[in-house]
């Protein structure tokens, strides 16, 4: 993919280049100059960009007593990975296509060039799509499975009894900013990783259970 180095900030920057089209504005996407020839063209400047493949995964189980209570905390992440935010693309460039996220409040404009989100425009730039703008550090971790029990006093019938409330995917922390890291919308394709294209994201659910030993 192209390599996205900000926007147009002024005119200088506008007049020294490199540009993608000749109609570019301030406001405008800038890509880097891969072969240095002062213009921008996807056969000719597009690189590697990013790795879907985390420089480790892990998981972590805890498992805590107090007196009758019982606390098992199942954690599981990843680090180092990027997604290429597809859904992104579609929600955070202004033009007259559908919802857009919120950080489309802080496009650039002539009192707002601090920014590097691209000007309103009419027509979406095609190569702003095909640009490492859309890769995002993939990196979380997750509360992936949580459950508290209590043990129950046994009776003359009832030789162990014990209620637990068990939690799926109760937190999740990351810098991502799509609806799940968790995410790789082409399923199972090991060619295609670390893709985000309207994927559902991960539900959030709650158990809760009673064990009855008599």
């Amino acid at each position: 993919m192209l390599k996205y180095d900000g926007v147009f900030q002024n005119q200088a920057q506008l007049d020294q280049g490199p540009k993608a089209n000749a109609t570019d504005r301030l406001g405008d996407a800038r890509f880097v100059d891969k072969n240095g020839d002062n213009k921008v063209t996807f056969v000719e400047d597009r690189m590697i960009v990013g790795d879907p493949n985390p420089d480790f995964i892990f998981g972590w189980t805890n498992n805590f007593s107090y007196k009758r209570f019982d606390l098992s905390v199942y954690l599981q992440g990843s680090y180092g990975n990027d997604i290429l935010n597809v859904q992104r693309g579609e929600s955070t460039v202004s033009s007259p296509w559908g919802n857009q996220r919120r950080e489309i409040l802080d496009r650039w404009t002539p009192e707002n060039t601090e920014t590097s989100i691209s000007r309103a425009r009419t027509t979406v730039n095609p190569l702003l799509l095909q640009s490492s703008w859309l890769i995002e550090d993939g990196s979380y971790m997750r509360v992936k499975t949580a459950t508290l029990g209590y043990n129950l006093k046994p009776s003359k019938s009832i030789s162990a009894a014990r209620i637990y409330v068990t939690a799926q995917n109760l937190f999740t922390f990351t810098n991502y900013s799509g609806f799940d890291p968790e995410v790789n919308t082409t399923g199972n394709s090991n060619l295609q990783l670390g893709v985000d294209y309207n994927a559902y994201p991960m539900a959030k659910s709650w158990l809760v259970g009673v064990n009855i030993t008599f």
